[in-house]
């Protein structure tokens, strides 16, 4: 009996045995150390070889992350401080049978493992290549930083930016050199170059705050294997680095108060009251009713929030704790007042989605509601359009049931809706219902004989784009022929220009109109007309100054009837009041004339146009011309009795031919009128 069993529990044995062994792997011991071709080993020694290894890395924050599965941890301490090569420490932790050593890096940098069963080995950087010297040189002491086989930095460089901002430009030999840019303190940035030689002429402290910008020094040192940027700052800023083939640019540019707020709360949304937590599977109804109570706000708890949660917070915004709590169950909030209702995320949409079609059916069988609204600027027919929407494309403010009927005669409109639309209508139209600004287009017609453009201070030359600052604008070319139809659609840049006027000043129209009377009365110039309009923006005015050419022409009885055709000069403006109080205007201006052709018994038209569009300040001058007309004068002196005597009357007399070109001149001045200025 005692024999079989010692037998059966021996078999028993050699069936667990197997399973014993199998169980798991323990972690012993783990070393860090650092090569001399800059690689930095982790060696981790096992009492079993682990199951399997799996590691990965996060580049923001730099970690790197390595699982050995059905493996215990048997390491005397959880977290080890280094300060050798990139790794800076290494936290050992256990999750079930699993153990996972989480390594903090300076920086990301490549990695190797390299799985040897009992021995795991971690590599990282990059293995620097042997340097084999010759025979001649092995005796030779080679210094470190001549063995670099690295990028070098070639010229540093310092410029203030358009917006105040310090540009720091470093020169590099090569366009794949590697770059690290970190924050020291709110202070300091330290930018690093791996393995860059730093000539010892660029070695040195840059003073640049005498550039009014966010940097005030930079100092530039070599340590060790390393070319480094010290950059000293000051005030609020941004910054950021960027680099173009051969040449790295650090922008730094000064941010306000107001903007770095905002910032800050467009990274961290939570402001509210900091708390501090520390639970192990807890009910999540009672961490949501910790945090109610310490903010003061009624909790509404829906019946399916359940579950536990561990959770360690310190000095942490009681908004970003309810996230948190929130997000690790797939929960979500609502609060209205002081009250907060939370439940699954899916329950709340779906109650929304039912409240909200809820609405719409209320609002499909709400009674409708009456009103009248009085437009007082605008026309109601235009206020109907926008309520009703385009014809067969909908878009409008009113409902399916709603209506909008326009009474012309009073300018009203009468709506019929359901009481919340009628609302948002009323706002709508309130919005919209203003007056709207208008402009004073005053325009002088000249005609202008010998140079007067010269006289004026009219420069013409450099080909439809010259001025006179703050008052005269001009248009036109060398010959004085304008032609302003390529012009149409783009906006004419009026350039400072000179002349006889001080045009300078804000009211230089009365300086043009005292120029244009002292040219009259030298009998160089004539105003022919000075007609004003006002129209609203964006609405045309149009000016017309001439006479009709009657003629006769066949009707369709048979007989004759007396017709007219238009010969005038006439001025069509669209003016276009921008934001900042320039005005933009579409120019048409024609002038028609009696030709010497007839057709038929029907007076030939000879016209003349010039259409542009052209930008200008509140009150500026532009002046169009390019218009001639040719008058050609025979004149005979003689001297009386004299001057009639056959053969020898020609000593006592003379004839003279002159031809005279004059130009028409148009001088166009737009004003804009203020809402509280009435004009008689």
């Amino acid at each position: 009996m005692h024999i079989l069993l010692r037998q059966l529990l021996f078999s028993v044995l050699l069936l667990i045995a197997p399973f014993s062994y199998g169980e798991g792997a323990a972690l012993k011991t783990m070393d860090l150390r650092q090569t001399e071709g800059q690689l930095t080993e982790i060696t981790m020694e096992l009492d079993h070889p682990a199951a399997k290894v799996q590691s990965y890395q996060t580049d923001n924050p730099a970690r790197l992350v390595i699982d050995l599965f059905n493996t215990s941890n048997h390491l005397p301490q959880k977290q080890y401080q280094y300060q050798k090569g990139v790794v800076e420490s290494i936290t050992a932790l256990q999750a079930g049978n699993r153990t996972r050593l989480v390594v903090k890096l300076e920086r990301s940098v490549s990695f190797q493992t390299i799985n040897k069963g009992r021995q795991i080995k971690i590599e990282l950087g990059h293995k620097q290549p042997v340097i084999v010297a010759s025979k001649a040189q092995r005796n030779t002491n080679i210094s470190t930083e001549s063995s670099l086989k690295a990028p070098s930095i070639r010229d540093i460089d310092f410029r203030k930016g358009t917006n105040n901002e310090g540009q720091l430009l470093i020169q590099l030999e090569h366009a794949d050199t590697d770059f690290q840019l970190k924050p020291l303190d709110n202070e300091t940035l330290l930018l690093t170059f791996q393995q860059a030689e730093l000539p010892r002429a660029l070695r040195r402290v840059l003073d640049v705050m005498d550039f009014a910008t966010p940097i005030e020094n930079i100092t530039v040192q070599q340590k060790g294997s390393e070319a480094q940027f010290f950059i000293k700052l000051r005030g609020h800023y941004n910054y950021m680095a960027y680099q173009t083939g051969q040449l790295l640019t650090l922008d730094v540019k000064p941010i306000t108060e107001a903007e770095k707020e905002a910032q800050f709360k467009q990274k961290f949304p939570y402001s509210g009251k900091k708390l501090s937590l520390n639970f192990q599977n807890i009910d999540v109804r009672a961490i949501l009713q910790i945090i109610a109570e310490t903010t003061g706000l009624n909790l509404v708890t829906s019946d399916s929030v359940q579950g536990n949660v561990t959770l360690r917070l310190e000095q942490v915004p009681w908004d970003q704790a309810l996230q948190l709590v929130m997000d690790s169950k797939g929960l979500a909030s609502r609060q209205s007042g002081n009250v907060l209702l939370v439940a699954p995320a899916n329950e709340l949409n779906e109650r929304e989605k039912e409240e909200l079609k809820a609405s719409q059916e209320n609002k499909e069988l709400a009674a409708l509601s009456s009103e009248f609204l009085q437009i007082k600027y605008a026309k109601a027919s235009d206020m109907a359009l926008i309520l009703n929407g385009a014809e067969g494309t909908g878009g409008g403010l009113l409902s399916k049931r709603g209506r909008a009927l326009v009474d012309e005669r009073t300018n009203t409109i009468l709506l019929q809706d359901v009481p919340s639309s009628l609302e948002a209508i009323k706002s709508v139209i309130n919005e919209l219902d203003v007056p709207v600004q208008q402009v004073l287009i005053e325009a002088r017609i000249v005609i202008a004989r010998s140079n007067i453009g010269s006289e004026l201070g009219v420069r013409w030359g450099g080909g439809a784009n010259a001025a006179i600052d703050k008052g005269l604008a001009k248009l036109g070319n060398n010959d004085l022929t304008v032609d302003l139809s390529s012009r149409s659609g783009g906006y004419t840049n009026f350039n400072p220009g000179s002349g006889t006027f001080a045009l300078g000043y804000a009211d230089a129209n009365i300086l043009v109109d005292m120029e244009l009377a002292a040219l009259a009365s030298e009998g160089k110039g004539e105003i022919i007309s000075q007609p004003k309009v006002i129209t609203a923006n964006k609405r045309k005015a149009l000016i017309k100054s001439g006479k009709q050419i009657p003629y006769r022409e066949e009707s369709s009885s048979g007989g004759t009837k007396i017709a007219f055709k238009d010969a005038v000069l006439a001025l069509e403006v669209t003016p276009q009041i921008t934001p900042d109080e320039h005005i933009i205007m579409d120019l048409k201006i024609t002038q028609d004339a009696l030709g010497k052709q007839e057709f038929d018994g029907a007076p030939a038209i000879d016209t003349n146009a010039i259409e542009t569009q052209v930008l200008v300040n509140n009150g500026e001058t532009i002046v169009l011309g390019g218009i001639y007309t040719s008058e050609s004068f025979d004149q005979n002196y003689k001297i009386p009795v004299l001057g009639d005597i056959p053969l020898l009357g020609a000593l006592f007399r003379r004839s003279e031919k002159s031809q005279e070109k004059v130009e028409l001149l148009i001088f166009i001045t737009p004003r804009l009128i203020e809402n509280s200025i009435s004009l008689n």
